[in-house]
């Protein structure tokens, strides 16, 4: 079975978001590695793709932020050719829910708005 997750931020509310409640915010949501990638940093998707990648992907799960799956379950990271992104699961749980399946990811950033649609689907797919 094929599993699909969508999410849309408005990025000005995240960003105030981030302004309100600083670094503390920015480390529960993000991984060491996702803080240190490119996709974070100017000319990446930024902040907001990422949390909405994070976001679609819970929902492809079906879990939410439940069953001890947390924000740092999978990571979202640049592929080493630049082009696009990957998301790598680092919690067993999510390992376990996954049960070898693929996890692709596309993300669309535009002046106002960062959307993500992750894809969960048998077998390897696209991670």
């Amino acid at each position: 079975m094929i599993a699909t997750g969508l999410d849309v931020v408005e990025n000005s509310r995240f960003d105030g978001m981030v302004e309100r409640l600083g670094q503390r915010f920015v480390r529960r949501v993000f991984t060491e590695r996702e803080l240190e990638s490119g996709a974070v940093h100017s000319g990446g998707a930024g902040f907001p793709a990422l949390f909405a990648a994070k976001e679609a992907f819970l929902k492809a799960l079906g879990t939410g932020l439940s069953r001890g799956i947390g924000w740092h379950a999978v990571e979202v990271l640049p592929r080493p050719s630049g082009r696009g992104l990957y998301m790598e699961v680092s919690e067993d749980i999510a390992a376990e829910l996954l049960a070898g399946r693929g996890i692709s990811v596309s993300v669309s950033v535009t002046g106002r708005l960062s959307a993500a649609l992750v894809t969960i689907s048998p077998e390897g797919g696209g991670a």
